[in-house]
């Protein structure tokens, strides 16, 4: 990205980035990001050691919302927006999911305390992946907590990789509001 596109931009990143990256979970080798996600969020919000290869289990199955089912991901595959949304208000977590969302109004929603998850991938070849969005930086781009990964730590994509990936799966997000929610330093996650 070259000093012209940057100037004037101000890195910004979530309040809570501190205690969700200290509740990182390393997926290994599952496709259950979407649970790792999830299960990163309830962890740094709420202090409960939620595991979450059990969480990924649990929301292989079929839920219940009164007399509406709720399937919330193709088991031991692909988790849905809505997926990610139920069990983090079955954790008592404020969230909506939406698509087309825009990409310019995710550095707002990191100032007013949201945070972002989001469903990116391909369709050639085909993969997706679930990560949390954490940060902005006009040099390095946006930061993540993903569960791809080992480390406790950013991990970033350049805008132009975002808008192409996030793109693929129509700029689904999942809009998680931990405000009042964050239980203090999270424990360290097993692995």
């Amino acid at each position: 990205m070259d000093a012209a596109a940057v100037a004037g931009e101000t890195p910004v990143s979530s309040p809570f980035k501190d205690q969700i990256l200290a509740a990182h979970v390393w997926q290994g080798t599952s496709n259950d990001c979407g649970p790792f996600c999830a299960s990163m969020l309830i962890r740094a919000a709420t202090g409960i050691q939620m595991d979450p290869t059990s969480l990924a289990r649990s929301m292989d199955r079929i839920a219940w919302n009164g007399i509406f089912p709720v399937v919330r991901r193709i088991p031991s595959w692909a988790t849905f927006p809505w997926g990610v949304e139920d069990v983090l208000r079955r954790n008592s977590i404020a969230a909506s999911w939406r698509l087309f969302t825009p990409e310019s109004s995710l550095r707002a929603a990191l100032a007013r305390g949201l945070v972002p998850v989001l469903f990116i991938g391909s369709w050639k070849p085909i993969w997706g992946h679930v990560m949390i969005l954490l940060a902005w930086d006009p040099g390095e781009g946006w930061g993540f907590a993903n569960p791809a990964v080992r480390e406790k730590q950013l991990f970033w994509l350049k805008p132009e990789v975002l808008k192409k990936v996030w793109s693929a799966y129509g700029r689904a997000a999942v809009m998680a509001d931990l405000t009042g929610r964050i239980a203090g330093p999270a424990s360290p996650a097993p692995g």
